[in-house]
């Protein structure tokens, strides 16, 4: 499983209308079209290079008032959705104003001249199943929304006035900075944002890199007043001048014609008039970073509450952004993925220094640069220089290697056939916000989907270039290092708060860098496993998958080809855990510890495989260990051959052993790596579902290696192939023999014979409580104010109707939770009203995490918004709860648009031993049989959420709040905050759980 590198490039489900509905307005649209297609937009229009699987239609023009627009014909949308690419972003921000754009991005939404109530277009998209979002980088800002098709027009019209005549509100300044200042707070413990910021603001500051893009209560509130700003007549100003219809891209896509997708973009857009003055994006002479300046060659040094990390930067490489056809960085990205042997992953993993590394790149009109991350193994602390002496030696093999064009030749067969064969985005929203993005770079219609992501032209010299850009002098080095004592820093970043040293590395270190060799590294090998045979089966299951074995500890599914035709296969694989298997901690680690080995023992060896195009993830859950092979099927029983042995005998050494139990432990110890609302629901869990275990036990056991050792790892395998179930499914590129031919390889291969039984099989219970049950536990990160609390309503097992009331109240409830909790009371930048289901019990849930209300004051505020939830439903109109139906039918229709998706809906009951497969045919019909009025969902959300109904809630207490964190028991509710495993089970004495069943009528 390819979990240890991440290359990120910074680029700053539904019902189709019948033939009937389409063509009577389709019929009205092309009534009020104009007769003439404007003569210039016409010639200036282009099509789009797109995958060979593709079935879109993508033309692109650019309207007579300078806005580039990209329409989309998708004959298999579930949604419309659209989007705005504004040329814009913080490096425009006003010095004495950082965060203007990302502040203006939050005001936006918030009313126009033309609709003036900040709710119009929230309270639109609610009722038309739509959702909104965007986000500010540091050249671009990006809108992007979805809606149901009856709701498009309109909801473009509501869109267009953001951007023509926004109101930008007095009255909601103040919230929305507090908003912006929520959402920094959030950001604030994150170690990758703190560093990330650090080094942006040491860039020169005669270049916009150097800003502080989020923004805050400072720079947005306190300051300007301070200086006399008016910060609404600054961002009308500068709103009047940035967004000018020759910034803006739009993106519109839908079910329909691309000549109805223009209309419809003429129509809200053409009211927005080409400015006489839009200035030209600026261009900086002065670099971020140059020796010059006195930025490059340092060391620098900072603490965490977290896992010790190594970032090297390099500011100074080569731009890239014009040739984006050559990608003269690819060359240095797949060099880095390789983590066979020879590579420097493979070498850091022997030598324990960093088990993980990560590639990170930026190109702007600012300047590139190139980043590289490495979490550090203990060792790996101690020894930082001796990382970044590989590191080198590394680079030193791979240039010594040269970059041949028949290495490169490979990687561009592979792009290609990645390109064609890619997987699907999952929703209209998803694929709105990518296309969003990818316009905003500027390049060619014809090139905004292979931009970046083909390479046209082989240049091996343009690789050459930044593997030699990537020198000791043109660097700077992060060292994150828990044991550093910041208390004694000369240095202060503002924002972040963030005290840190820098130093310029010695002449000795340098030279040493530059002259690091090791006969251990070598260039990596030429891709040998890109995919040749793209042909597809025809084989496929109907009517749900088919059974190929049920004998003894064995049952095997298979459904093939399906919807989704791709010349990709899947295999699911549970390995069902025994019920007496994970009654104590000690079994849960062991899993873990089984999961983090297989991913150690393998990554060589399936290397070759995963660089092209194959994959495979184990994971351990409470009722078994979940195996998935997933990509080209070309070579997939080459990855069974390799990866299923290993389960059942992983070959390992007593080092490698230990190397992974102490990380283990390091990464559980690191309380940073998660959210605070995340922890609160760690602590929900840990109280209320089986088997579920502390954080702190968890370090005690895996601190404890008379308990935790290599002599009882394998004991505990030998326990559990003994006992376990083999549950497999095969979908996709599959053929039915084939997949019977992978199931007799996977049973030998694990030694599960099908003619023995296995134990009694574990199961998710979830507490079902006599009284109110409430844990209260600190922020286990040090010094960070935030706060969460999570309010959770238990519905129950439900049956077909239920699911479908649930479903519903899912679809009313986000908005009114979000609009009263966090625009209303602004208690957080996190906040969500959402349904789940905790094993198959079905919840509501409201979420809330920020710093200016302690939980107990927070939980009141919800309860409130909770019966003002029920005035909603008890009062929603016939024709809103219709549309909320349709939402959901719109959803249950919708058929899966990648190979995981189609897999999930089966896979989701085959795992939980049942065959429910037809049961969003049953939801649909019951929503059919429904009334228009909402009595039936608001007695279930009032049987829930009563007042004397048993309830959970999780309750975190920020920094400075640990006073008010301890509550005595009542009458009414049970309250614990010790949870370690003997006083949960004490405080659980007598209660009762939820029946391990699924309804499926």
């Amino acid at each position: 499983m390819r979990s240890s590198i991440h290359v990120i490039v910074l680029l700053f489900a539904n019902w189709s209308i019948s033939s009937c509905a389409r063509s009577l307005r389709l019929s009205n649209m092309l009534e009020r079209m104009t007769t003439e297609v404007h003569r210039g937009e016409a010639s200036s229009r282009a099509n789009v290079r797109k995958p060979i699987t593709d079935h879109r239609e993508y033309v692109a023009t650019t309207f007579d008032n300078g806005l580039r627009v990209l329409a989309v014909s998708d004959n298999e949308a579930n949604k419309a959705a659209f989007a705005v690419a504004v040329d814009v972003g913080s490096f425009e921000d006003p010095e004495p104003l950082q965060g203007l754009a990302h502040f203006c991005e939050h005001m936006l939404f918030l009313g126009s001249e033309k609709y003036p109530e900040e709710s119009t277009f929230s309270n639109h998209l609610d009722v038309y199943g739509g959702e909104h979002n965007a986000y500010t980088s540091t050249e671009h800002t990006v809108y992007y929304n979805d809606i149901n098709i009856e709701g498009l027009a309109h909801g473009l019209d509501i869109f267009a006035q953001f951007f023509i005549g926004p109101a930008f509100q007095r009255s909601m300044v103040d919230k929305e900075i507090h908003a912006v200042d929520s959402e920094h707070q959030k950001n604030v413990p994150d170690v990758t944002r703190r560093v990330w910021n650090l080094l942006k603001t040491r860039a020169s500051t005669k270049n916009p890199m150097h800003k502080f893009a989020t923004g805050d209560l400072n720079t947005l509130g306190v300051q300007p007043k301070n200086d006399g700003l008016d910060v609404v007549a600054e961002l009308q100003k500068w709103h009047s001048t940035n967004y000018c219809s020759e910034h803006l891209q739009l993106v519109i896509l839908a079910n329909m014609s691309t000549d109805e997708l223009f209309h419809l973009a003429h129509e809200a857009f053409d009211p927005m008039t080409m400015s006489e003055s839009c200035p030209p994006r600026p261009t900086y002479d002065v670099p971020a970073f140059s020796h010059e300046e006195g930025n490059v060659g340092d060391w620098i040094t900072v603490s965490t509450h977290g896992s010790p990390e190594l970032w090297l930067q390099f500011p100074m490489v080569p731009k890239s952004k014009d040739r984006y056809k050559e990608l003269p960085h690819a060359f240095l990205t797949s060099a880095l993925g390789h983590y066979g042997d020879g590579g420097l992953k493979a070498l850091l993993m022997q030598e324990d220094l960093a088990p993980s590394i990560s590639v990170m790149s930026d190109d702007s009109v600012a300047g590139s640069d190139i980043k590289i991350r490495f979490s550090l193994t203990s060792k790996g602390q101690q020894q930082p220089e001796m990382v970044v002496e590989l590191f080198f030696a590394y680079l030193a093999a791979v240039r010594a290697g040269g970059v041949n064009e028949s290495a490169l030749s490979k990687q561009q067969q592979l792009r290609q056939v990645m390109f064609d064969y890619q997987t699907k985005p999952t929703s209209e929203f998803d694929l709105v916000e990518s296309l969003a993005s990818a316009v905003a770079e500027g390049h060619p219609f014809e090139d905004i989907l292979t931009a970046d992501v083909l390479v046209d032209i082989l240049n091996a010299s343009a690789s050459f270039e930044v593997l030699s850009a990537l020198v000791p002098r043109d660097m700077n080095v992060v060292f994150v290092n828990p044991d550093f004592d910041d208390q004694d820093a000369e240095l202060l970043e503002e924002h972040y708060k963030l005290r840190y040293s820098s130093s310029p590395m010695s002449e000795e270190l340098l030279e040493r860098f530059e002259t690091a060799t090791s006969s251990s590294l070598r260039p990596p090998p030429e891709l040998r496993f890109v995919p040749t045979n793209l042909d597809l089966v025809e084989e496929g299951s109907s009517g749900g998958p088919e059974i190929l074995t049920s004998m003894g500890r064995v049952e095997a599914w298979w459904q093939g080809m399906q919807e989704v035709r791709m010349p990709k296969g899947d295999v699911h694989m549970k390995l069902g855990f025994a019920a007496d298997m994970l009654e104590h901690l000690n079994g849960s680690v062991m899993a873990a510890i089984h999961t983090r080995l297989l991913d150690r023992v393998l990554e060589a060896p399936t290397d070759e495989l995963q660089m092209c195009g194959l994959s495979y993830s184990v994971d351990a859950s409470l009722d078994g260990l979940y195996v998935a092979f997933s990509g080209f099927d070309e070579h997939l029983e080459d990855l069974l051959r390799i990866v299923v042995p290993a389960i059942r005998n992983p070959e390992f050494t007593e080092d490698v052993f230990e190397a992974e139990r102490r990380q283990s432990l390091m990464d559980m110890s690191d309380v940073q790596q998660m959210q605070p609302y995340q922890h609160a629901m760690m602590a929900l869990d840990t109280v209320s579902v089986k088997g579920t275990f502390d954080r702190q036990d968890w370090i005690s056991t895996l601190g404890d290696s008379a308990q935790v050792n290599s002599a009882a790892y394998l004991a505990y395998l030998d326990k559990f192939f003994a006992q376990a179930d083999l549950t497999l499914l095969f979908s996709g590129n599959i053929a039915r023999g084939r997949a019977q031919n992978m199931t007799q390889l996977i049973e030998e291969s694990l030694n599960i014979s099908h003619s023995t039984e296995g134990g009694i099989p574990a199961v998710t219970s979830v507490l079902q409580p006599s009284k109110q049950v409430e844990v209260r536990i600190s922020n286990p990160i040090a010094g960070d104010p935030n706060s969460a609390t999570i309010l959770s309503y238990q519905v129950g097992i439900l049956d077909v109707a239920g699911r479908v009331k649930l479903s519903l109240i899912g679809k009313i409830i986000g908005d009114p939770f979000f609009e009263m909790l966090r625009t209303e009371h602004q208690l957080g930048y996190v906040v969500f009203g959402y349904i789940t289901f905790q094993g198959n019990v079905g919840e509501i849930r409201v979420l809330v995490q920020g710093a200016k209300e302690a939980p107990d004051g927070v939980e009141q505020l919800a309860l409130s918004a909770v019966e003002n939830v029920s005035s909603i439903i008890s009062s929603m109109s016939p024709s809103d709860f219709e549309a909320r139906k349709a939402n959901l039918k719109l959803e249950l229709e919708a058929k899966p648009k990648t190979l995981s998706e189609e897999v999930t809906r089966s896979w989701e009951h085959i795992r939980k031993g049942n065959d429910c497969f037809d049961i969003r045919e049953k939801m649909k019909t019951y929503l059919n049989s429904m009334g228009n009025s909402t009595q039936p969902i608001l007695e279930m959300w009032k049987a829930a959420t009563k007042k004397s109904k048993s309830s959970m809630v999780a309750k975190l207490f920020g920094s400075g709040l640990q006073d008010q964190q301890l509550l005595q028991n009542s009458a009414s509710k049970k309250v614990i905050s010790n949870l370690g495993a003997h006083s949960v089970s004490q405080f659980l004495e007598g209660e009762q759980y939820w029946p391990d069943e699924i309804l499926c009528e």
